[in-house]
């Protein structure tokens, strides 16, 4: 259920031309009058029951995301193990889903109802628009705005689907003259009182930007000026504003496109209505000078995960959501037919490589597309994104790729994770040392510890998680060196990371210091099982114990090593790759290890805490990756 990008019935003609002139296009064209028979065969019924919420749909188990299986209703299957979940948050979370996938279905019917002027599409589309205003009519309203979806976020999403099916199909004769009025009172203007609560008290976040895209498009549909003038001109809520507001942006002003928010989905999330409230404007005739900024805002918002995947396209997930196995840019293709059809014809490329396996797919491509693509694209050389706090390193070795992240930046929204100086490392077509995004946010203990700085490969002061860093730098020295330095993650204490790539090494240089002594946690995690062998010094360093409750109950199968002048890691990853990292300190210090959970829950990582107490303390490491 990936996000959709939103539009009725002006980008008809473009789908026409295309389709007249176009093979791939044509070839599309047909699949989906293939598809809608299936489509056709059922009526639009809406799933009885009351949508839930969208992040109960994930296994309490491993975390991984729920596939509904038609052979038994009455449970939903984990896809890495096999196992099965029931329990009414889920069905409820089903309820919503499904009502969601058959809002698209409808959206999809009517294009093909304004391509083929059948009936057959309209009456399907008419029933089961008909049928959401009677399920808005009778709903009962949840949370504080009176959403029927659970939030205003969902309701947001679910009207402008409807108000584009609706938009492809008012003028067919499969409305019954009085399913105008009901269909605008009791779905659009009712559905709408959530939408406007949300905006009146909102600010720029990933859900204003859908609330504002709804209220515009709702707008336009029932030509409503003043929610057209909510949509595009509202000084903090208004397309304008969430752009000012929401992208970060250097003392002159300058944007390299990342969303504040601090996460990599978000970002991505976002850029769907934001894409809806830029052809609104167009349509609605914003100046030319108001449409040039907006356009280079877009262009460099749709830049930035580009220049954050490695070469198999695959992103890191920083902040909430996603996780490292995912497939990364190409989930996302459609946001790059928009931006390269009309954003950048330089998108093209990006656009060829996430297409590369399968072709051209999906409605994005008919309705916004470039008519070609050529010239496959892959990311080198460094990456260096300023206000969005990223340095990424790249290199290749004896054909292989080696990728290395550093994050050193300010605090974002409240997506954002406690893990300012992390690394994230990819090697040999691996994800080596992920960033483990989050999974469904009602697995809360799991949720809270992927956002914790344990949950990193960090630095970490009296076994806290970081504050909500106001005061960070990133430097690119070179295009194989970065170095990050954090003040206020810890009072009094500063934070100093430097990161060198030089295949097939990685060296890391960390310092901390402070005016008074700390306890001071070096963490670093990577697939596969660990084994370490570690030079002991007689004594202990005065440490008390790790704790074991809280995100620190998410590291098991702890062995202490006790106190050692160096350390020797290996992480077996598969059979013929490993990571060996070799790390000392400029004092004896003590070295734990054991497994953290990675994401989905289904296999774990081999990790290893460092410790060490003082005032100044000074940590050197050396990784690895090793082809036997």
């Amino acid at each position: 259920m990936w996000p959709v990008l939103f539009y009725g019935e002006e980008r008809i003609p473009e789908i026409r031309r295309k389709i007249a002139l176009l093979g791939w296009a044509r070839h599309l064209y047909g699949r989906m009058l293939s598809e809608s028979r299936e489509v056709l065969g059922s009526s639009p019924r809406l799933h009885p029951g009351h949508p839930g919420w969208r992040h109960d749909f994930y296994s309490p188990n491993t975390g991984a995301h729920l596939v509904f299986d038609p052979g038994n209703s009455k449970a939903f299957r984990d896809p890495t193990d096999g196992s099965l979940v029931t329990g009414e948050p889920q069905r409820e979370a089903w309820v919503l889903l499904q009502h969601e996938r058959l809002y698209r279905l409808m959206r999809s019917l009517g294009v093909l109802y304004r391509l083929t002027g059948k009936r057959e599409y309209s009456d399907w589309v008419a029933g089961g628009i008909v049928c959401a205003a009677d399920y808005f009519r009778r709903a009962e309203r949840g949370d504080r705005y009176g959403a029927v979806y659970f939030q205003p976020l969902y309701d947001a999403q679910v009207i402008g689907l409807l108000a584009d099916a609706y938009d492809l199909t008012r003028d067919s004769c499969s409305f019954e003259p009085w399913a105008h009025e009901h269909i605008r009172r009791a779905l659009f203007e009712g559905g709408s009182s959530s939408l406007l609560a949300y905006h009146r008290v909102a600010r720029a976040h990933n859900i204003t930007c859908y609330v504002t895209a709804a209220i515009g498009t709702l707008g336009a549909l029932l030509d409503e000026p003043d929610l057209v003038a909510m949509a595009l001109s509202e000084e903090e809520t208004g397309f304008q504003g969430l752009l000012r507001e929401g992208l970060r942006r250097d003392p002159e002003g300058r944007s390299d496109g990342m969303w504040y928010e601090g996460t990599t989905f978000y970002h991505l999330y976002a850029m769907c209505p934001l894409f809806c409230l830029y052809e609104l404007a167009k349509r609605q005739g914003l100046t030319r000078d108001r449409l040039s900024d907006i356009h280079e805002d877009l262009v460099a918002m749709a830049r930035a995960p580009a220049l954050l995947v490695d070469e198999r396209l695959r992103l890191p997930w920083l902040g909430d959501l996603g996780f490292p196995a995912h497939p990364g840019l190409r989930s996302f293709a459609h946001l790059y037919e928009y931006s390269a059809g009309m954003l950048d014809p330089g998108f093209s490329a990006v656009l060829t490589s996430c297409e590369a396996r399968r072709g051209r797919a999906g409605l994005a491509a008919l309705a916004f597309g470039p008519d070609v693509i050529r010239d496959r694209w892959a990311p080198r050389g460094p990456s260096f994104l300023g206000q969005g706090g990223i340095a990424v390193l790249r290199a290749a070795y004896r054909g292989a790729s080696y990728y290395v992240l550093l994050r050193s930046g300010r605090h974002g929204g409240g997506h954002d994770h406690r893990d300012k100086l992390q690394l994230v490392v990819h090697g040999m077509g691996q994800v080596i040392a992920p960033d483990l995004g989050t999974a469904g946010y009602s697995l809360r203990d799991f949720k809270t510890y992927c956002a914790s700085t344990l949950g990193h490969n960090t630095l970490m002061v009296d076994e806290a998680d970081q504050s909500k860093v106001a005061d960070a730098a990133l430097v690119m020295d070179s295009p194989f060196s970065a170095r990050g330095t954090v003040r206020d993650a810890y009072p009094g204490v500063v934070l100093e990371r430097r990161v060198k790539l030089d295949p097939p090494r990685v060296l890391v240089y960390d310092a901390f210091s402070s005016a008074v002594s700390h306890r001071y946690s070096w963490v670093f995690h990577a697939r596969g099982s660990l084994e370490v062998k570690a030079e002991k010094v007689r004594g202990r360093v005065d440490l008390p114990r790790l704790p074991c409750e809280g995100q620190y109950a998410f590291f098991r199968n702890r062995t202490d090593l006790g106190t050692v002048r160096r350390a020797l890691a290996m992480w077996k990853i598969r059979d013929n790759l490993g990571l060996l990292c070799d790390v000392r300190w400029d004092r004896p210090f003590e070295c734990i290890v054991g497994t953290t959970p990675n994401n989905p829950m289904d296999s774990d990582l081999g990790t290893m805490v460092l410790r060490c107490r003082g005032s100044r303390r000074r940590v050197r490491a050396e990784f690895n990756l090793v082809v036997r």
